[in-house]
């Protein structure tokens, strides 16, 4: 009711002062679209939440420079649209009204304001593989016209940039994705061909950075010409580099994480093993490989079962640990990797100074790992894992309750909607349900029961 009153006195006094009120009208839309939302009303949330872009739009047409706060409510009704609109709408009507109104942002905002646009639609929509999907059809189909009738129009329209610039806001990084990289360096690279010489030149940048990784994986999906240059850059003296090596590895790791291609993961692991051989024992560069080294390794080890992959990649592990300060910014992630890799040897071999040693790693993990640092939650909760899995072999009551606590702050880490919060709540209620079976607090079951909901409620 407080919404609808704030709707209606903003929309009277827009109506007398549309230069003053109407900001403050969409975002009292856009709060009562997320009030009505939580309350089950999706249609009406829905139907205020469209006025409320309506009205954003048209303030972002007038005012480019000064639509950072809008552009965050409208990011606000695009999560509503994508988390809730399935109960009412088909998925597939759902998706296309999150591509349209990431496609109208897009073509509405300059070059620096999609910059902010990606960075925030990054925090949620890349989860959606639905609109991923949609998206990367939409820009293929693009290209499978302009093969046919060669028209300039058909990628120089504004509309072309719109979508292979949402596509690309689906992921945080290109090469994490191949298939995407591909799709969208040839929408660049047929721009560069039809552009008039001297206004080519920034998609023929943007081409050649997305065919990059494209290039080291597949380098029979590159045009000829952009071929020929990797060929020329890569297949030097340069490409035997501890960087030109680590480089096509980790290309060659997203393909393979995507795909399964096992020869890909070979190939990924025989060429950290020469970048790491490659570089001094000292170089503080040669821990980034040595842990890329070690995650590969793991990764064989889980489809294949040989023990002597665990037991290298936790040997890479340890050694990039030891090589970099204890105040090195890519440190926690070595650490997550070790103790990943610890964690799974007792899982498959039961010894305790593995699981010791895992916990050791997880402590500094989240010891040196700043209290906003986007993988925080996922630290600490791995933390939690392990000291249950101690618990359980060695029955300390500190292990369980350091469980829970990291548990927790695993579960206050991450925003309501991610995809792991379900995860951690799950695992949460399972340790406090421990507790209560073992000291019988009712307190540690009503908290459990209320982890196990919100993990039911927050599963698709």
């Amino acid at each position: 009711a407080a919404g609808e009153q704030a709707v209606a006195l903003y929309r009277d006094l827009a109506d007398v002062h549309p230069e003053a009120f109407r900001p403050d009208l969409a975002r009292s839309l856009n709060n009562l679209s997320t009030q009505l939302s939580n309350l089950g009303r999706r249609e009406e949330a829905l139907a205020a939440g469209e006025d409320a872009i309506s009205i954003m739009r048209e303030l972002s047409r007038a005012f480019p420079g000064a639509y950072a706060d809008t552009l965050g409510q409208s990011l606000a009704f695009a999560r509503i649209i994508q988390s809730g609109a399935r109960s009412f709408q088909s998925e597939t009507h759902a998706s296309d009204s999150l591509i349209e109104l990431s496609l109208s942002t897009l073509r509405t905002f300059g070059q620096a304001d999609r910059q902010a646009f990606n960075a925030v639609w990054q925090g949620g929509a890349h989860t959606d593989l639905g609109i991923r999907e949609r998206l990367l059809e939409q820009v293929q189909a693009r290209l499978d016209r302009f093969a046919i009738d060669r028209s300039p129009a058909t990628v120089l329209d504004p509309e072309a940039v719109a979508e292979v610039a949402a596509l690309l806001s689906t992921v945080v990084e290109p090469a994490g994705n191949l298939e995407i990289a591909r799709v969208a360096g040839w929408l660049h690279w047929a721009r560069y061909l039809v552009l008039p010489v001297g206004e080519d030149q920034e998609d023929l940048a943007a081409a050649v950075a997305l065919f990059a990784p494209v290039y080291l994986a597949h380098a029979d999906m590159v045009p000829d010409r952009v071929r020929v240059y990797f060929d020329d850059q890569w297949h030097s003296a340069a490409a035997d580099t501890p960087d030109a090596l680590a480089g096509r590895a980790v290309a060659l790791l997203h393909e393979t994480m995507r795909t399964g291609d096992r020869p890909a993961l070979n190939d990924a692991i025989d060429l950290l093993r020469q970048a790491v051989g490659a570089s001094p024992a000292d170089d503080l560069d040669r821990a980034g490989p040595l842990s890329n080294l070690g995650a590969a390794l793991r990764t064989r080890f889980a489809r294949a079962g040989q023990i002597a992959d665990l037991d290298a990649a936790i040997a890479a592990g340890r050694a990039a640990v030891n090589v970099v300060p204890p105040d090195h910014p890519d440190r926690t992630g070595y650490l997550s990797n070790l103790g990943a890799a610890l964690a799974t040897r007792f899982a498959w071999g039961g010894q305790l100074a593995d699981l010791d040693e895992a916990i050791s790693a997880g402590r500094a993990a989240v010891d040196v790992t700043p209290p906003h640092h986007p993988d925080r939650a996922a630290i600490v909760g791995n933390l939690s894992a392990v000291l249950q899995a101690r618990f359980e072999r060695v029955g300390s009551f500190a292990d369980l309750d350091e469980a829970i606590n990291a548990g927790r702050a695993a579960v206050d880490g991450t925003p309501p909607h991610h995809p792991d919060r379900a995860g951690y709540l799950s695992n949460l209620g399972a340790a406090l349900a421990t507790r209560f079976e073992r000291v019988g607090s009712f307190a540690d079951l009503d908290e459990a029961i209320n982890a196990g909901r919100a993990a039911v409620d927050g599963t698709p």
